[in-house]
């Protein structure tokens, strides 16, 4: 074959490139070399490229098989286990009282009207199967020679005290946390997770919380996150389900805005209430007029405080959202994902980042009473309640007090827990400056000022604790006290207010004949000062009666179990 001057013939390079016409010009033939030669090395990369990505995927997918495993191995203890645990070992150890309550006559004791705050002296209180079947002048009540006969002059009565912002069953040792409680004086409480399989076993009356034992009095199917509840669909399904599974209530822990108020709107339409977290990038007044029944906290990251800003709108705007790698964690992960939480959940403060220490300032500088006060209003027509946990927030917030470090309720009880508690709390005091200090210091006096305006307003107040064991209640009147609320009105959040709460008026809330026998017995009057709430002589559970002695020994059996 021959070729003339300046002739040009096709020239393949090989089948993955086109057809190339090149000239025999030797400069034009090197640039062909080299464009050549760039083309296969491009190949060869993305070659390369392919071969990572297959070794990805099958690293990808190890790792979920691994991650599995481990699941499976860390939640070898559930719920559900935890439950089955209150009539095994702890139960055998703690709760060994006779099955049948005796009959009982508390004799020339002072009844506290936790309605009206009058004190009802001289009364004579017949308990008998579980249930206060008379009360009567001292004297007037005739004794059968099988009635436990208390002597009772001096002392003070109160209702069995309702703790509205638990987390027992769910958690290690309900059995000796249960006990503690009862230590407390809390006779009932609010558990505010729970989860299908709880739900379960208490719809098949399998529930093993003994009639001796605090009564849990609600709780929900599990708290609604991104994880569990990452779009709107899903948050009808879980409000749809949950309400057929027998929940009291819908929790909301961590939404989205969007999600946030499908889900109100869902649960409103089928009919079951919804409380829990507003978060910090919801709007406070909105949620109240969308229906949610019981704000927590006073609101996520002092969603209470911004509500009353001259500036809501824009501190909503740079509020904290949810991590949005929760929407895309699996299912399956949803009880390892509040796991890994719990240490984070002891101090959720730990971490703030120095623009949200800037926007918490901006909170407190542009408070508005006003504002509060229409606020409170709001809430008032809307029937929407308020559980501060004021303690809980004070043990967290001012977590770098020393006094705060000896406080009941400030360490955890087992030894384990308490040490991750000391290396977050460790972790939070080093994060602070003097400045952070008073920023925190402010917010919280603010906030305490908040739950006065809304006493003073009349919202309505619920005591509870966000803890295991109760041991905190009492701190949490005494933050109530700070706050300015009267000794009667501090009662009243854990007995009267909290039996409205409930729709349990007729049975319990107040020392009157035939409700349950739930009582506590003081030595000090608590209308002259709530610290003598802490003055406990004994508790009476549905007609069990418990001594001093014996409640004291009840805590050491169980604190020694529980380390």
């Amino acid at each position: 074959m021959s070729i003339k001057q300046n002739q040009t013939v096709p020239y393949t390079i090989t089948s993955d490139y086109p057809t190339m016409y090149v000239n025999k010009n030797r400069k034009e033939h090197i640039n062909f070399i080299i464009a050549a030669q760039i083309n296969t090395y491009y190949n060869y990369c993305l070659l390369q490229l392919k071969v990572i990505k297959h070794i990805l995927k099958v690293i990808t997918v190890i790792a979920a098989l691994i991650l599995i495993f481990a699941t499976l191995v860390y939640f070898t203890i559930s719920p559900v286990d935890n439950i089955n645990a209150l009539d095994q070992g702890a139960n055998n150890q703690l709760w060994s009282k006779e099955i049948t309550a005796r009959p009982i006559l508390l004799k020339n004791v002072t009844i506290v009207d936790t309605k009206s705050g009058n004190l009802l002296k001289n009364k004579d209180i017949l308990l008998v199967d579980g249930k206060i079947r008379t009360i009567a002048p001292t004297g007037q009540v005739a004794v059968q020679q099988d009635v436990q006969v208390i002597e009772a002059s001096g002392k003070y009565v109160v209702p069995g005290l309702i703790n509205m912002h638990m987390h027992v069953i769910d958690y290690p040792y309900p059995s000796e946390n249960l006990s503690i409680m009862l230590t407390n004086g809390i006779t009932g409480f609010r558990q505010m997770s729970g989860s299908s399989e709880l739900l379960k076993l208490r719809k098949e009356h399998e529930f093993q919380i003994q009639d001796k034992q605090p009564a849990m009095l609600g709780m929900p199917g599990s708290v609604l996150t991104p994880v569990n509840t990452h779009s709107i669909k899903a948050a009808q399904r879980n409000v749809n389900q949950q309400k057929a599974e027998g929940a009291d209530f819908i929790k909301i822990g961590l939404l989205s805005p969007n999600i946030f108020f499908a889900t109100l709107s869902e649960a409103k339409r089928i009919g079951i209430p919804v409380l829990g977290h507003v978060t910090a990038d919801a709007n406070m007044m909105a949620a109240s007029d969308s229906g949610f029944r019981s704000m927590e906290h006073l609101g996520l990251n002092y969603g209470g405080l911004t509500a009353c800003s001259t500036e809501e709108s824009g501190l909503i705007a740079i509020a904290p959202k949810e991590p949005a790698i929760l929407h895309y964690l699996p299912a399956f992960m949803e009880k390892m994902s509040m796991k890994l939480l719990q240490s984070t959940l002891m101090n959720p403060a730990v971490g703030t980042s120095d623009a949200e220490y800037q926007r918490i300032s901006r909170i407190v500088k542009t408070f508005s009473e006003a504002k509060a006060r229409k606020n409170a209003m709001k809430l008032i027509a809307n029937g929407t309640w308020q559980c501060p946990t004021l303690a809980h927030l004070r043990q967290y917030q001012l977590a770098y007090l020393p006094e705060i470090k000896n406080e009941p309720g400030y360490t955890y009880d087992n030894a384990k827990r308490e040490q991750k508690h000391i290396k977050v709390t460790e972790k939070f005091e080093k994060e602070l400056t003097p400045q952070r200090k008073e920023i925190l210091t402010n917010a919280y006096n603010l906030q305490l000022k908040l739950v006065k305006i809304y006493d003073e307003m009349g919202v309505k107040l619920l005591a509870g604790t966000d803890d295991q064991n109760g041991k905190a209640l009492q701190l949490e009147f005494e933050e109530f006290a700070k706050a300015g609320l009267s000794p009667l009105h501090i009662l009243q959040t854990a007995t009267t207010n909290a039996a409205e709460f409930l729709g349990r008026t007729a049975d319990m809330g107040t020392v009157e004949q035939g409700k349950i026998a739930d009582l506590v017995l003081l030595d000090a009057n608590p209308l002259e000062d709530i610290r003598h709430l802490r003055s406990i002589q004994a508790v009476i559970r549905n007609g069990y009666y418990y001594s001093k002695e014996e409640l004291a020994d009840l805590k050491i059996k169980a604190l020694q179990i529980e380390k």
